[in-house]
């Protein structure tokens, strides 16, 4: 199978995002508009292969409503139908996984912990706008796009819908 010329970061939570990372091009989505973030994946699937897709892996939270908690599983479920349905390689990444990857030591404080991602989101790259024009952090697009670097450091799936999940060249950027 040839190399992943594509790669794709999904947070699939309530503010999720998807990030889709092609050379030097990076396209983002808030999963808030599930149509458009389908269309554009769906587009890209078809028009660049192979792509590997990432995928946080999510599970229940104690404390967190039952409603909160299914519509996490559910948009996980989705993303990962969509993925086999386009026949794309999928892997799904622990939050701590991809964050240790690809972000490093991370503060423990949730709100802290966001902006650290955030700001190493936008040192990957820096045109993508990670605010709303009220200053609001979209921490979904910003969690997508090192999801997305943490896919791009993925060595290529053999075959099926799931890898192993082993770095190249050690998890180091080339």
């Amino acid at each position: 199978m040839p190399e992943a010329r594509a790669v794709v970061g999904i947070d699939p939570g309530a503010d999720g995002g998807l990030c889709i990372v092609s050379g030097g091009a990076c396209t983002c989505r808030s999963l808030a508009d599930l149509q458009g973030a389908l269309q554009t994946l769906s587009a890209w699937a078809s028009f660049e292969r192979p792509l590997l897709v990432a995928l946080e892996d999510t599970h229940a939270f104690a404390g967190v409503s039952a409603t909160a908690n299914y519509r996490v599983g559910w948009h996980g479920g989705f993303w990962e139908g969509v993925a086999m349905a386009l026949g794309l390689p999928l892997v799904r990444v622990s939050p701590a996984r991809w964050q240790k990857e690809v972000c490093g030591t991370l503060p423990r404080d949730r709100r802290k912990r966001k902006e650290a991602v955030a700001r190493v989101a936008q040192r990957l790259w820096p045109a993508v706008r990670l605010r709303t024009p009220r200053g609001r952090l979209l921490d979904g697009l910003a969690d997508a796009i090192c999801i997305a670097e943490y896919a791009r450091r993925l060595r290529p799936p053999v075959g099926g819908t799931r890898c192993g999940g082993e770095l190249e060249n050690g998890g180091v950027r080339p």
